[in-house]
């Protein structure tokens, strides 16, 4: 994050999250939304699950200016 200039007010711009579990596809993945952070507006999409052993997940961030890549799977358009 960058510091605004001295005197100048910084807007945040509100970034719209994917509830956790929600299962999407982002370019050419298939995955699940695991967190949101509505402070940095990213996100992490687990695209290779390992029930067993949590520590192996795949999980790919995705940044406020790829969100627009992110859909969520047909029937699970729920965003929150």
């Amino acid at each position: 994050m960058v510091a605004p200039m001295p005197g100048t007010v910084q807007h945040k711009e509100e970034v719209q999250m994917y509830p956790i579990g929600t299962e999407v596809h982002y370019k050419e993945h298939h995955g699940w939304v695991k967190f949101c952070d509505p402070e940095t507006g990213t996100c992490s999409i687990c695209i290779r699950v390992f029930e067993d052993d949590p520590a192996r997940n795949v999980c790919i961030i995705v940044y406020p200016h790829d969100l627009e890549h992110v859909i969520p799977v047909v029937g699970n358009h729920s965003r929150g």
